[in-house]
């Protein structure tokens, strides 16, 4: 239907017949007025014309030396903001405050890196803030063995927030790792029985009868020269090699007797793997933040914060992820242990008895393996694939050197 001009006054009412003529005329002798209005006034169609095509480039011009020099004070501002970032005397707190400030230029080309990282930063700081009220509250703990460890389970947390607050510190990330693992030898040290080790998925006494526990004396100097040599790293290597081959071997090579790894090339074979998962012997847990890991539901990772909480660590790579460290710890008798301070594989003898759970995950065929010098498959049934095959056979021949040099029978404990 057809709307009717009466009734919508939008639409114009449709001309009646003699009202053209009339209109045209009215609208040229509105036209001629205001041309001759210029004329008038002394310029011609070609002046007017050039008027305003030079009034519209003053006004660019103009606008385009405004943004200009907008640019050249937010970059100058931007540089400060950046030298006071990099300043290693600026604070994180005052650093995430710049970083916020950074990202308040909305065409600075880092504005949305500095929101990023503020974002990031806040979210650490926050974290940190958390743990510390977490050893606040331990405190109220009655029974003294639990203030104990809940105060150093808030402290487990509060360093991996530092952990990751520092990632881009190496040297600093270094001394704050060194530090969980003394506090998880604190944990341990607290919670263990007294005259008594977890073996078999529970609580057993300690044998007291003489038995011939360890077939090979692992000669651990030697280790460290030939990985540090295999690696050509510098003093900070070293250290990290010395310290962790000193902590972790000799538990590893009881628990790996105990659990039918009682010949050198199985043994070879499995500090090989050790050696590269550890790359080299200089960390026990994963360089990357576990940031990664975060919301992956197949991993278990259902609460908010479970990525970087339950990274990979230990003497193989694993765990990784709530459900994988919950399985471990119930496996090994722990109870939620290790869910709720996942930091405490890094204890030795527990990063040991790890390793002996996952190699008896595999079964048989593993066992087999490892006897056979079989690096593929044994390598396979650990990760899955080859990745790193080529620096896995080449420990893998430096500790069947080794041992082969080193081998004293029935030495008791």
């Amino acid at each position: 239907m057809v709307d009717d001009p009466a009734d919508n006054p939008k639409l114009d009412p449709a001309p009646k017949a003699g009202d053209v003529p009339g209109n045209w005329i009215d609208t040229l002798a509105r036209s001629a007025a205001v041309l001759g209005a210029f004329i008038a006034a002394g310029q011609t169609a070609s002046k007017i014309v050039e008027s305003y095509y030079n009034q519209q480039i003053a006004i660019t011009k103009a606008n385009t030396e405004l943004d200009i020099g907008r640019q050249k004070a937010e970059s100058a501002l931007a540089t400060d903001f950046l030298n006071l970032i990099l300043k290693k005397e600026t604070t994180e707190r005052n650093r995430s405050l710049i970083l916020d400030a950074l990202s308040s230029l909305p065409t600075h080309p880092l504005q949305q890196w500095a929101k990023e990282k503020h974002q990031a930063i806040a979210a650490e700081l926050a974290a940190i803030d958390r743990a510390h009220q977490e050893r606040l509250s331990a405190q109220s703990e009655d029974n003294p063995q639990a203030r104990l460890v809940n105060d150093l389970r808030a402290q487990q947390d509060e360093l991996g927030a530092q952990i990751l607050f520092f990632e881009e510190d190496p040297e600093r990330v270094s001394q704050l790792r060194d530090q969980q693992i003394v506090i998880a030898h604190q944990i341990a040290a607290t919670l263990q029985p007294p005259n008594s080790v977890v073996e078999n998925n529970a609580v057993a006494s300690v044998k007291t009868a003489t038995v011939t526990s360890v077939n090979f004396v692992i000669p651990l100097d030697q280790i460290k020269h030939r990985i540090v040599d295999y690696f050509s790293g510098g003093p900070k290597d070293k250290d990290n090699v010395d310290r962790i081959v000193d902590l972790y071997i000799p538990p590893l090579q009881e628990e790996l007797k105990k659990c039918g790894v009682d010949d050198a090339t199985s043994l070879a074979n499995v500090l090989g793997q050790v050696a590269n998962e550890t790359a080299g012997f200089r960390t026990v847990q994963e360089y990357a933040s576990g940031k990664e890991y975060e919301g992956r539901t197949e991993l278990g990772n259902t609460n908010p914060g479970d990525g970087p909480r339950f990274k990979s660590r230990g003497l193989l790579g694993f765990p990784t992820g709530r459900a994988n460290y919950t399985s471990l710890s119930q496996e090994l008798g722990y109870g939620n242990r290790l869910v709720d301070s996942p930091e405490d594989v890094l204890t030795p003898e527990i990063a040991a008895q790890a390793v002996c759970y996952y190699l008896k995950k595999s079964g048989q065929k593993m066992f087999d393996a490892l006897k056979n010098d079989d690096v593929v498959t044994v390598t396979k049934l650990l990760t899955g694939g080859t990745n790193g095959l080529a620096t896995r056979k080449d420990f893998v021949s430096i500790f069947k050197e080794i041992l082969s040099q080193k081998n004293t029978a029935n030495v008791k404990q």
